[in-house]
């Protein structure tokens, strides 16, 4: 069915302005109830705090942030895009001097205006691909798409991965254009490429840490090439536009700075690049020498293998770090209690499509169902375009299979290919395409958008008692530093192995890394931990003590002068949620079995019905995080 472009452009509208909604109308009252700019979550405070001192030393960002955690703390762990983004737009509103409440509200708001913006890009990938009512469709899934490709651009979570997101579909769109068959010279070829990289380069001086994207790119084009001896093609073709496109991306990285991946991020690119041209190489040796083809993947096997082993001597602190990502993703180690880590394919430890259908909704499923049959469809794929987003698309749905925000990637790849399919189906009559247009909107669009409604509507920010606190601790509390003027102040990154020189005045909050960010946001304090984790293990330390004495001795150790004590550090009744509160989070940071501080008993109720109880051990009050929370730090006898 054929479609004029001032028809379908007003359909792509009119899907923009319902992305738009459906991040701000659900989440208003969340973010503007109490009439303050509340941002939701903990990292949008750590951007906030970031914008802040962007705008007073503007043009430079700090490198380093003294405030960020105590007694030690690192160089900022983010690029600065997102921060410079939302800074020049603040500076613009606000006549060169914003308000405080006028940064909240920017930072509130680009998260909104970038995730409905990135239904442009995946319109006119999907358009590109399979026509403009393949476009509309892909654009209609990526505007509604739930977990966290809609918690990352609500209103209100200023968060950089939202931006991740939005790029790397300009960054598919246009390598997808230049590997185009109608592509009319190698000059166009040529532009498109550069723009790929230029998208590239713009997604690593936003989040270093994503030059996985090169890696899996050039995995791609060096498996094509070694495809291409099986698909019967005559010479095995170089990818120049991955070439190109790895390239301009690598030139950006010493802008961006490695943060705190060190030099992962330049050898993740590099190590696309040299799969790229040496898949493409031996593939080229194998033809002119006549070998079977057989020997392409033999040879790659022997030659990866041969580059970890080389990686592991040369770097062996970057392999352990590799190690332990990997491993958090897996299994969870270490930071198995924090949701966008958490692999999809696992409940509480057990096999269960739950995660994957509460991350994609119920394209999910369809993605696992499917998957065998597009692995198929990539290996005769002979069309680059379709298989750049078939074999990228596999590899980054089996990453956020991994790790649940690698789902960002892989809903851009599961949005043009549910268009994609749309079209195939219903290309044969009116009737058909009526059908499967009535299913896709019924089955799979509505029940992810109502499933996206209900994350937006979700409160995430500070409470009264919170910003009163905040406030305390910033107006009646000394500066760790010696000067408030500090807290604003220039601090370059610091370089390999270098310590902070604190001053004798320095002190921490010890806060759970939960609320560290805010902690150091709006009470302009250090926190023992934050939101990267960083700490985490000290303050678990502490809460899960048992023994004051134990505990006041390491708060002496930390420098440790306040503390943080909320409701959140105490465990709920269960529900069909879980259970509510970090108390468990805590122990098993601290490597305790929350079984040790509380049991579930499983209580029979009239008819036959039975309800969970929690029922709290005694240790579970003798905890610093019960004495203080409970009992505000006071003696308290047992009746």
């Amino acid at each position: 069915m054929t479609m004029r472009a001032p028809l379908y452009w007003a359909l792509f509208a009119l899907v923009l302005a319902s992305a738009f909604a459906l991040r701000s109308i659900p989440a208003w009252d969340e973010v503007y109830g109490d009439g303050v700019v509340d941002l939701q979550g903990g990292d949008p405070y750590f951007h906030l705090r970031s914008i802040e001192a962007l705008i007073a030393n503007f043009p430079l960002r700090p490198g380093f942030d003294p405030y960020a955690s105590y007694p030690a703390a690192r160089n900022v762990p983010t690029g600065p895009l997102f921060d410079y983004l939302a800074a020049t737009v603040a500076l613009g509103l606000g006549a060169g001097d914003p308000s405080r409440e006028l940064i909240a509200g920017v930072a509130a708001w680009l998260p909104v205006i970038l995730g409905a913006l990135t239904t442009l890009p995946v319109f006119l990938l999907g358009r590109s691909l399979a026509g403009p009512w393949a476009g509309l469709a892909a654009a209609a899934w990526i505007a509604v798409c739930t977990g966290h490709t809609i918690t990352y651009s609500r209103l209100g979570f200023a968060d950089h991965h939202v931006l991740e997101a939005l790029l790397y579909a300009v960054f598919l769109w246009a390598l997808a254009n230049s590997l185009g068959r109608e592509s009319p010279t190698a000059a166009v070829e040529a532009r498109w490429a550069a723009g790929a990289g230029l998208a590239l380069g713009l997604i690593l001086l936003n989040r270093p840490a994503a030059a996985f994207v090169g890696t899996a790119v050039g995995a791609w084009s060096g498996l094509e090439a070694g495809l291409d001896l099986w698909r019967g093609r005559r010479s095995p073709r170089l990818d120049k536009s991955v070439v190109i496109a790895l390239a301009v991306g690598l030139a950006f990285l010493p802008l961006a700075g490695g943060g705190a991946w060190g030099p992962l991020p330049g050898l993740a690119i590099s190590g696309g690049l040299a799969a790229s041209l040496g898949g493409w190489g031996l593939a080229v040796l194998v033809r002119r020498r006549g070998w079977p083809a057989l020997a392409w993947p033999l040879t790659v096997a022997i030659a990866v293998a041969l580059s970890a082993v080389a990686f592991t001597l040369a770097s062996p602190r970057s392999v352990r770090r590799l190690e332990r990502g990997f491993l958090e993703g897996l299994v969870g180690e270490g930071t198995r209690l924090v949701s966008e880590v958490q692999p999809l394919f696992l409940d509480g430890g057990r096999l269960s499509p739950k995660p994957l259908l509460l991350e994609l909704g119920p394209a999910g499923l369809v993605a696992v169902l499917a998957a065998p049959f597009a692995f198929g469809a990539w290996l005769r794929m002979r069309d680059r375009r379709g298989s750049l987003l078939l074999g990228c698309g596999l590899l980054m749905f089996g990453g956020a299979l991994l790790q649940a925000r690698m789902a960002i990637y892989a809903a851009i790849h599961i949005a043009v290919l549910l268009g994609w399919a749309m079209v195939e189906l219903s290309s044969q009559s009116r009737w058909r395409s009526l059908a499967a247009g009535g299913a896709y909107a019924l089955l799979i669009l509505a029940p992810t958008a109502w499933m996206s409604g209900q994350l937006v509507d979700r409160e995430q920010g500070m409470s009264p008692d919170w910003r009163a606190a905040m406030d305390w601790l910033r107006t009646q509390t000394p500066d760790p530093l010696g000067d408030p003027a500090a807290f604003l102040a220039y601090y370059p990154a610091l370089r390999e192995g270098e310590q902070f020189p604190y001053p004798p005045s320095a002190y921490g909050v010890m806060v759970w890394w939960d609320w560290g960010y805010r902690t150091l946001a709006y009470g302009r304090r250090a926190p023992v931990s934050n939101g990267t984790q960083f700490g985490a293990e000290r303050a678990a330390a502490f809460y899960a003590e048992t023994d004051p004495s134990q505990a006041l001795a390491l708060a002496d150790e930390l420098d440790v002068r306040y503390i943080v004590a909320n409701g959140r550090l105490s465990v709920g009744q269960p529900s069909t949620g879980g259970f509510g509160g970090k108390f468990h989070s805590i122990v098993e940071w601290n490597d305790q079995d929350p079984a040790s501080f509380t049991a579930i008993y499983d209580k029979p109720l009239e008819g036959g019905q039975s309800q969970l109880v929690l029922v709290y051990l005694p240790r579970y009050f003798q905890t610093m995080a019960m004495r203080l929370y409970l009992y505000d730090g006071r003696a308290h006898e047992p009746e």
